[in-house]
Parts: C-alpha cells; sequence; structure tokens
C-alpha cells in the first residue's frame, strides 16, 4: 500500500472543532476581564477626580466643586469667583463619560471642596455598577468624608476601604 500524506477530512474537522471551542472559551474570559477592568478604571478615574479637585481647591485657594449629573457621566466645574455657582461665564466644566458602567450616590450629586480643601458632604458613597453578573472588581466604590477620600470594596452594603 501507498503512504498518504497530508490530513483526512474527519481529522481536519476535528482540529478545527477544538480550536472553535478553545477560541470561545478564550473570548468569554476575556469578555469577563474586559468588564472587570472597566470597573475598576471608572472607580479610579473617578477618585482621580475627587482627589485632584480637593488639591486644586486647597493649591489654588479656590473652592472647586464636582457635580455628578447623570448615571453615565461627571462634569466636573471649577467655581473661580468663589461665589459657589460654578455655572458663571468663563468658569471652566470638563465632562467625562463612562458609557460601560454606571453609579449609585448616595447623599448629594455633588461634592464642593472649599478653598482649604475640606469637603461639604461627610460619608458620601459612590458606587461602580455594572449589568454584567459575576464580576468582582477589586475597587468599586469610593467614600467621601470632610477631610479624606476612601477608595474600597463594596461588601454587604457597606464600602469597606482597601
Amino acid at each position: 500500500m501507498k503512504a498518504q500524506n497530508g490530513f483526512t477530512l474527519v481529522e481536519l474537522m476535528v482540529v478545527i472543532s477544538i480550536m472553535a471551542i478553545l477560541s470561545s472559551l478564550t473570548f468569554w474570559g476575556f469578555s469577563s476581564w474586559h468588564t472587570k477592568n472597566g470597573l475598576e478604571a471608572a472607580a479610579k478615574d473617578i477618585y482621580s477626580l475627587l482627589v485632584q479637585a480637593r488639591n486644586d481647591a486647597s493649591n489654588t485657594n479656590t473652592a472647586h466643586q464636582i457635580n455628578f449629573s447623570s448615571t453615565q457621566a461627571q462634569r466636573v466645574a471649577v467655581d473661580l469667583n468663589g461665589d459657589a455657582d460654578t455655572t458663571d461665564e468663563g468658569e471652566a466644566a470638563i465632562t467625562f463619560d463612562y458609557s460601560n458602567t454606571s453609579y449609585t450616590i448616595s447623599g448629594a450629586t455633588n461634592v464642593t471642596f472649599d478653598r482649604r480643601g475640606l469637603a461639604n458632604v461627610d460619608n458620601q458613597t459612590i458606587r461602580i455598577n455594572t449589568s454584567v453578573s459575576g464580576i468582582s472588581p477589586a475597587v468599586d466604590c469610593i467614600v467621601v468624608h470632610f477631610t479624606r477620600i476612601n477608595m474600597g470594596k463594596w461588601e454587604g452594603g457597606n464600602c469597606v476601604p482597601q
């Protein structure tokens, strides 16, 4: 009998099936990782905005306010004349959008840091949410106190500092 070179159709179909199964498992894992990473990034970005506003308020001796205007965007506004109104002409406002996440805020929808960098709220919790089940990010909440800002993990209805 003559030696055969190459693969049979059955062997080729088995290899293609195994590759399809492995690639679907990899895609599922990547999708979960991507969502988890997005939640952590949103929490860290919001935390950075809060810390920067607090530092800028004390460094420039000017009140800084962060407005959480909806469940999808944050409006960061700077009060330049100290009248606690950030809608005056010439005052800066920047909007950041996190389209893959939403957040829940307990209490007021804005945080104002006075000229000394002290917040106008105490124990205000910002929780980062997702509609995807089974995702457990390392950090997914922020608590703003008068003198400090903490990132944490949401457990049992509370934000536990990390």
